[in-house]
């Protein structure tokens, strides 16, 4: 009955993020998108009591809805708003006083800003909102577990973005939204489905 409760939150928390974007840039997702989008989120939250303990439930129903309208704001309009990565960090800080890790957390912060900084000076495909949100991943998750999700979130977006190359929906120039991988291997990485070592 739990992990219900759960997924429900998820699938009303996906609903309401797309409706708010949908409603600032008067544009909604198509239908397969939104609801491939709801289904996803649905089955993210009901890992959260089957992956985290109880003293993280209360975090994951704070960050999972911003995580889910980083996705869609930069799936739709290729930005992600600073108030929900300035929210992200807030959080990320309130956590490590709460939990006592602070220098983990801090560690996590800088190495996040400095992989996806010298990335983008590398790669032209880069906005500043993928280095701030690798920075809020870095903050959340701390150090060395942001490794993890830096190496998941390029990973995943390099397959996914060479499959559509392969099938012309991409151009090689088009930009690169990252913010969905980000957030997807930030969630993944936490409940420790793809985690190479651990955040807790």
């Amino acid at each position: 009955m739990l992990i219900v409760c759960f997924a429900l939150v998820g699938f009303a928390g996906a609903w309401y993020a797309e409706r708010l974007t949908a409603r600032r840039c008067g544009q909604a997702l198509g239908r397969v998108h939104r609801y491939s989008l709801m289904i996803a989120s649905l089955c993210s939250f009901a890992l959260i009591p089957l992956r985290l303990p109880a003293s993280e439930w209360g975090w994951a129903l704070l960050i999972g809805p911003v995580l889910v309208y980083i996705c869609i704001s930069d799936l739709r309009e290729r930005r992600i708003p600073n108030a929900a990565i300035g929210s992200l960090c807030i959080g990320s800080l309130g956590r490590a006083v709460l939990m006592g890790r602070i220098p983990e957390t801090l560690s996590g912060g800088v190495v996040g800003l400095t992989v996806f900084l010298a990335t983008a000076l590398v790669c032209k495909h880069m906005g500043s909102g993928d280095i701030k949100l690798a920075t809020a991943v870095g903050l959340w998750l701390g150090w060395p577990t942001v490794l993890s999700a830096l190496l998941w979130g390029i990973l995943l977006a390099g397959v996914i973005v060479f499959g559509l190359l392969l099938l012309k929906i991409r151009r090689p120039h088009d930009v690169i939204p990252y913010g969905p991988y980000l957030a997807i291997s930030l969630w993944l990485c936490w409940t420790e489905l793809l985690a190479l070592c651990s955040c807790r």
